[in-house]
């Protein structure tokens, strides 16, 4: 979404199964890099929603296919700071559950559900916000905005986990 002086307030990217199937993150990765650009020329922060497809008639929850979780553990792994670019409007909860340790485990009805390994969520977060922190600490102007983009990027990633962690009670 365009706003009036130019700069883009959300991004959304679909990603093709050929970007799952070959772990290319780079237009992810470009969209991020320009997402910083963009703040340090009007400090407005572009979030990112994204969007998987080929993957509707699959009947495997995003986390429980393999090269999903793949593709996502890439794009972390290239792009530490992502979370902390992507909107709360349920990206988050996902994304989450395809980069965070999980085992997969089959219920009733074969229902396949998750659980966080001992430890995961602690050391997940806090690498996340230290990959924020980092990154925001490399942009932001001084430490009022440093401050706001951090407390604002930390309250998605709570948020994104909280909806999840509910869902598994």
């Amino acid at each position: 979404m365009k706003l009036q002086d130019g700069s883009t307030a959300l991004v959304i990217h679909v990603i093709t199964a050929d970007e799952i199937n070959n772990a290319d993150v780079a237009i992810v990765k470009q969209a991020c890099e320009e997402a910083l650009l963009t703040y340090r020329r009007t400090l407005k922060l572009t979030l990112l929603t994204f969007s998987i497809s080929s993957y509707d008639n699959d009947p495997r929850a995003l986390f429980n296919i393999p090269e999903v979780r793949a593709w996502f553990q890439v794009l972390v792994r290239e792009v530490p700071y992502v979370l902390s670019l992507l909107a709360g409007d349920g990206t988050m909860d996902w994304v989450l559950t395809c980069t965070a340790e999980i085992d997969i485990v089959v219920g009733a009805g074969e229902e396949a559900v998750f659980r966080f390994r001992p430890g995961t969520i602690k050391s997940f977060v806090t690498e996340r916000l230290a990959a924020a922190h980092e990154m925001f600490g490399r942009i932001a102007p001084n430490e009022t905005e440093f401050t706001r983009l951090c407390d604002e990027a930390t309250q998605r990633m709570v948020e994104g986990f909280g909806r999840y962690l509910a869902r598994m009670q």
